[in-house]
């Protein structure tokens, strides 16, 4: 991903669109509907509570994935995508799944869907109503998140191409209110309008965009040529930035239909004004096809974004610890360590002597959200807290370790309250290679030879960069395969050794190098070989 990466891509999004037939944005409409299937949810209990009543409307409805029994966990709004005029929450619900999965407390809402076309009987504007539903959504949730274990001290919303326009801009209004700034942490936006302005005049004052789709007219309540300056501003997040803003999480494909301005313009306006906000362009360096990626795509196909937007939701928009406070000074496993044996216990050590530490506010969550059982202690002298899990853990297995801070979590001896806080680890074992050839120290080898390593397990990542042989005289071209029912990997030089050398293979492991399927990398390995004559 690039930071404040720079692309001329508008004309360029233009051309894309016309040549896929689609309308601008792609935000998931080619016409006016109203109605909200309930085909393909995956909302199912007791992971998930479904059809809850936030409001009067039929559409006024959501999925609850609640936290884990005894603590409070950050919450995060998720709002579909569908052109302002289609959709409903069914086609978030896979991510709304990871998210809890993640150790959040997620609310994936319905709102009402906007009819076109602007003034014909039935028509119905998306602006305001849409946000107004979104901040209704929000409010429902304060008033009842406690049932479902939600922190509502800590609400992000969530939402990608039309979503992301409306959450973005709830996030302001829901802020902007009197008494409320600071209910919403944080806002991930992926592809996203942010500034009706451009959308719509591309070239400057006096231009207009062809390839406008329904849902945006239905959504301003004006034909595209006829929409005032104020009609298009008004619902843009571009101009209604304040000092009361969530901070911001910005996701855009370099190459996508969404034009990356959008997401560049906006994140300098925040900057100017001193919000918070993290640009995330995904590029082909990301991956194949990675910056052509739209919406919840972005999420979907790569887990490197997946992980910087948890982390951004967890930690976005939350408060210094006030002065005294407790904190975690150290952790044990380490964040998004590795290769943890499946024995270890969990560790945390506080800045000062604190109470509250429990099964309830020290807790370990496999992937699937279960909590692990084990012993909770804590030693005040060294306070030291400890989970010792009262079985082995499973390999090669990511874990979220977790401590809740609060009035009655933990806290220090004046009530000073630990501010919650998370992490995750990855179990072993890692990768090896359990034989060589050569072997380590071989002499008199092969000129002609090629050679050979296997694994443990199954590994990824094994390439000509990553495999490879060298001598005083350089990196030998070789070409490296992989035998197709074994873990055995060959790697055959494009030309006979040179003789009486003396070579070094070696097996360079890491994160995007080599590693076993669950994501546990090797340990980089080299051994030495010597030809003969």
């Amino acid at each position: 991903m690039l930071n404040k990466a720079r692309s001329g891509l508008w004309r360029a999004s233009i051309v894309l669109l016309s040549s896929l037939g689609l309308a601008i944005v792609g935000l998931g409409s080619t016409g006016a509907s109203a109605n909200h299937t309930t085909l393909n949810r995956i909302c199912e209990p007791p992971t998930c509570v479904p059809n809850l009543k936030y409001g009067p409307a039929p559409e006024h409805e959501l999925d609850a994935y609640p936290g884990a029994p005894g603590e409070l966990a950050p919450i995060v709004v998720v709002v579909f995508g569908g052109g302002w005029v289609d959709g409903n929450r069914s086609v978030p619900a896979d991510v709304a799944e990871d998210l809890a999965a993640d150790g959040f407390a997620v609310f994936n809402i319905d709102y009402r869907l906007a009819i076109g076309p602007p003034g014909a009987a039935g028509a119905v504007d998306g602006v305001p109503m849409q946000t107004d539903d979104v901040a209704l959504a929000v409010q429902w949730i304060i008033d009842h998140g406690a049932d479902y274990n939600a922190d509502v001290s800590h609400i992000s919303l969530f939402g990608s191409s039309s979503g992301a326009q409306l959450a973005a801009l709830a996030g302001q209004l829901i802020n902007q209110k009197p008494g409320a700034a600071g209910t919403i942490r944080s806002v991930v936006e992926l592809s996203g309008p942010m500034d009706f302005v451009t959308m719509v005049h591309p070239d400057g004052p006096g231009s207009l965009n062809p390839n406008i789709n329904n849902g945006m007219p239905a959504y301003l309540g004006c034909a595209i040529s006829r929409c005032t300056d104020a009609q298009l501003k008004e619902p843009s997040p571009l101009y209604n930035i304040s000092s009361t803003n969530p901070a911001y999480m910005l996701v855009n494909g370099d190459a996508e239909i969404m034009p990356v301005q959008q997401a560049t313009i906006f994140q300098d306006a925040l900057v100017a004004a001193g919000v918070s906000s993290t640009l995330n362009i995904v590029t082909a360096a990301d991956g194949p096809d990675a910056g052509t990626k739209h919406g919840l795509s972005l999420w979907r196909s790569n887990r490197t974004t997946q992980r910087e937007i948890v982390a951004f939701l967890r930690t976005a928009g939350t408060p210094s610890p006030p002065n005294g406070a407790p904190t975690v000074t150290t952790r044990s496993p380490d964040a998004d360590a590795t290769g943890i044996a499946v024995a270890a216990n969990v560790k945390a050590t506080f800045s000062e002597p604190v109470t509250g530490v429990s099964k309830t506010t020290f807790t370990l969550r496999n992937a699937a959200g279960t909590t692990i059982p084990g012993a909770v202690s804590y030693n005040a002298s060294t306070q030291l807290a400890t989970l010792n899990p009262t079985a082995s853990l499973s390999a090669d297995t990511r874990y979220t370790v977790a401590l809740t801070g609060g009035p009655n979590a933990i806290r220090d001896a004046t009530g000073n309250q630990l501010a919650s806080t998370s992490w995750t680890f990855l179990t072993g074992p890692r990768p090896a290679a359990t034989t060589k050839s050569p072997t380590s120290g071989a002499t008199a080898v092969s000129r002609t030879g090629n050679v050979s390593v296997t694994f443990n397990e199954a590994v990824a990542g094994v390439n000509a960069s990553t495999f490879t042989l060298t001598s005083a005289a350089g990196t030998v071209a070789a070409v490296v395969t992989r035998n197709s029912t074994t873990n055995r990997w060959t790697l055959n030089p494009n030309a006979t050794l040179a003789a009486n050398t003396t070579y070094t293979v070696t097996l360079t492991g890491g994160p995007t190098a080599i590693r076993d399927l669950a994501g546990n990398p090797l340990v980089t390995t080299t051994w030495t070989f010597r030809t003969g004559a």
